[in-house]
């Protein structure tokens, strides 16, 4: 799916996605919660598709815990921040040679060389010397270049990478181009697949009889009922305004209108009293509670959105 391509690209070295917009790695667990709310801009339906279709690659790490860190210092990974500042811990551990730790201040490294390694500080507290070196640079190399996964949390951990940018072998390049055109093929069929289902799902008028929502009116008019052989988007389409041969709907829309922007001006404490509009929000009117009074003070902007609702409905 080329919506998909355009915003995260598959490492399945390091199994891991990265966000091209914002800029950090995701995992599968990850992806539902990153889309809710840093994508909300994608519908409902593509955000599901993405998810159910990203199911299926092996490739990309379920935890946390699965997400592979490079061993060796890789070329630079496209979408990454890359840090130049960093410090590299040199010193020789028993279990995998050179200990390699990476952060970007000198205290978190001398740190680090302190607790895991022994090291003490040669020079003493105060300024140093002219010619004095600042630090004990010995355990470690500075101005390493560096990225991490994600900006906090347990994939913010540095590593060291590559100051070339390698674009790999061909072998290499062609099997990640196959694995993205796989992606965009699987993608694309569960987009399908959800769409067909959504508009199916709702190109019938449902019934009024589910207790859980709010059908009290629908119920009252019956129009589920009455509207039930129809088909749901056909019937949206036939929603529209009266045109110039149609003055008597016109004249009944434009009063529907006016009644409700008077309504809205009456329902005003100055014109009813305080007890009449703090009675309309009683609990036996469905309200929470008894103390707050309605509040009628909608602006043009919303008093025309929901008069529009009204006039749609009498121009069927």
């Amino acid at each position: 799916m080329e919506q998909f391509n355009s915003l995260f690209e598959l490492l399945p070295e390091h199994r891991i996605g990265v966000c091209k917009t914002h800029h950090q790695g995701i995992t599968l667990s990850q992806l539902p919660s990153h889309l809710h709310s840093s994508h909300k801009d994608l519908t409902v339906a593509t955000r599901k598709a993405i998810v159910s279709a990203a199911a299926a690659f092996p490739q990309w790490a379920q935890s946390l815990d699965e997400v592979v860190y490079p061993p060796s210092p890789p070329s630079l990974i496209a979408h990454l921040p890359v840090y130049k500042n960093g410090l590299k811990c040199t010193a020789a551990t028993q279990e995998q040679g050179l200990c390699g730790y990476v952060v970007r201040t000198l205290r978190d490294m001398q740190e680090h060389v302190r607790t895991e390694h022994g090291w003490v500080n040669p020079r003493k507290r105060g300024r140093p010397y002219q010619g004095e070196q600042a630090t004990g640079g010995l355990l470690w190399t500075p101005d390493v270049w560096c990225q991490k996964f994600q900006p906090t949390g347990s994939l913010a951990r540095l590593f060291e990478v590559s100051q070339s940018h390698g674009q790999g072998t061909p072998r290499a390049a062609d099997d990640e181009g196959k694995l993205q055109r796989a992606i965009a093929t699987s993608f694309t069929q569960s987009t399908m697949a959800i769409e067909r289902a959504h508009q199916d799902a709702h190109a019938q008028v449902e019934p009024d009889d589910n207790r859980y929502l709010w059908h009290d009116w629908l119920r009252r008019t019956q129009w589920a009922r009455h509207l039930a052989r129809f088909d749901r988007l056909w019937l949206l389409r036939q929603v529209q305004r009266p045109d110039e041969n149609e003055k008597a709907l016109a004249k009944v829309c434009w009063a529907v209108e006016m009644v409700i922007w008077k309504a809205q001006r009456a329902s005003s404490p100055d014109v009813v009293g305080l007890p009449a509009t703090t009675f309309i929000e009683r609990r036996e009117a469905g309200a929470p509670s008894n103390e707050k009074p309605f509040n009628a003070r909608q602006t043009g902007k919303t008093m025309k959105k929901y008069s529009g609702y009204w006039v749609s409905i009498v121009s069927q």
